[in-house]
């Protein structure tokens, strides 16, 4: 039996759009920015990088539109040799944007439109199953549909993947979904609404774990910012500074 090897991420990819000012304008008001720059983002491209960066032979699944962010997007990701075979393009909705203003004391307002990214469907996915066969392990997160998300994971299943879910933006997950999830990694805001457990404490992260295990998910990694993350399963509670 050949080994399994190498990473598949199925999710989403964006150009985020930077600009900064002194300040944000008020409602109807025009001010000057100082400086604009277009970078490389979505969930999924950016698990994508981080996987084949660390030496993991990796694979990405999107969808994008017929456009100049496209051609930008696609080239980063090969620069940094993920696969891009499977690169889908919609010919009716623009790749994935994120509209970002920083002002002058680090706080920021982001408008974020999906466009492709919430094109990319089920039959999409399952019609490249074949992917899925010689893979360890499947990453995605929820810029993509639900949908799309769920039959991501089925199909890591059948083929005794590994599934990681990062939960963000947050979204109520389908029942369905939590037993197919090795390890969820949501932060204390994500793991708060998904649990309704209020975060005040590492007593209350843990409570709010527990409730993700008995929904079926095997492993729980809250991140923590600056103060780490922390492994919750039902063998072991472990902290891990940052």
């Amino acid at each position: 039996m050949m080994e399994k090897k190498g990473v598949l991420v199925v999710g989403s990819s964006n150009m985020d759009l930077v600009v900064t000012t002194n300040r944000f304008p008020d409602p109807g008001e025009t001010v000057f920015g100082k400086n604009f720059e277009m970078f490389p983002g979505g969930k999924g491209a950016n698990q994508a990088v981080c996987a084949s960066r660390l030496g993991c032979n990796t694979i990405f699944v999107g969808k994008m539109g017929e456009d100049d962010f496209r051609e930008k997007l696609s080239k980063t990701l090969a620069e940094s040799d993920v696969d891009i075979n499977n690169l889908l393009v919609d010919n009716k909705l623009h790749t994935g944007t994120a509209l970002i203003t920083v002002d002058e004391t680090g706080q920021n307002e982001i408008i974020v439109i999906s466009g492709s990214n919430m094109n990319l469907t089920p039959v999409e996915i399952e019609s490249r199953s074949e992917l899925f066969e010689n893979i360890s392990v499947v990453l995605t997160q929820l810029e993509i549909p639900i949908e799309t998300v769920l039959m991501t994971a089925q199909l890591a299943k059948k083929n005794s993947a590994l599934f990681i879910l990062n939960p963000a933006p947050v979204v109520s997950l389908p029942d369905s979904l939590y037993s197919l999830i090795d390890f969820i990694t949501p932060n204390e805001n994500e793991l708060e609404l998904l649990s309704g457990i209020k975060i005040t404490n590492d007593q209350s992260v843990i409570e709010a774990s527990k409730i993700l295990l008995n929904r079926s998910v095997k492993n729980v990694i809250v991140t923590l910012g600056d103060k780490g993350c922390m492994l919750v399963n039902n063998k072991t509670i472990k902290h891990f500074n940052a």
